[in-house]
């Protein structure tokens, strides 16, 4: 990945390990470098706010666990150009009780972050209603500062409790 530091008199050019944002090469000791991973980049492409996305789908559940994918990314036709930055999801989940109080509000869920586009909840109760909430998020949108974007909430039963004699 490319980073330009800007503290010099003169802009410098560095290399840095896309995966952890480590400096691979440079003559300087230390600077402060911001990373621009997408040089031409239109700023509409990289905020996940502006992409199409799927829905949410069960995959698999049982009595106390539920499988979901998270929504998947379709970049608009104008960003075709541009490869898709890696999504981050921020899956936020709860009970839904009968007043549809319990995890209206993100500070009050279950809360788990993954990278990968399946997850894997345990431990839940059986037959219950949870609601979902997934805010997807990645480097450009922080980078940016640009306002998180929620996908709607959905709802998902676990099974009946599996008794056997």
């Amino acid at each position: 990945m490319l980073t330009i530091d800007y503290m010099g008199r003169d802009a410098s050019i560095l290399f840095v390990d896309a995966t952890n944002f480590e400096l691979v090469s440079s003559d300087l000791k230390s600077c402060k470098c911001d990373t621009l991973l997408h040089l031409n980049a239109d700023i509409d492409c990289l905020i996940p706010a502006n992409y199409v996305f799927s829905d949410m789908k069960l995959l698999k559940r049982s009595s106390h666990s539920i499988k979901l994918e998270m929504p998947q990314a379709s970049i608009p036709p104008a960003c075709s150009h541009v490869s898709l930055p890696a999504l981050e999801y921020t899956l936020y989940y709860g009970l839904l009780d009968s007043e549809y109080n319990l995890c209206s509000y993100v500070d009050n869920c279950n809360k788990q972050t993954v990278f990968k586009s399946t997850v894997d909840l345990i431990d839940l109760e059986p037959s219950k209603l949870y609601v979902f909430k997934v805010q997807i998020d990645n480097y450009y949108r922080r980078y940016l500062k640009a306002e998180p974007f929620f996908f709607p909430r959905i709802i998902f039963q676990t099974a009946s409790e599996d008794f056997r004699p």
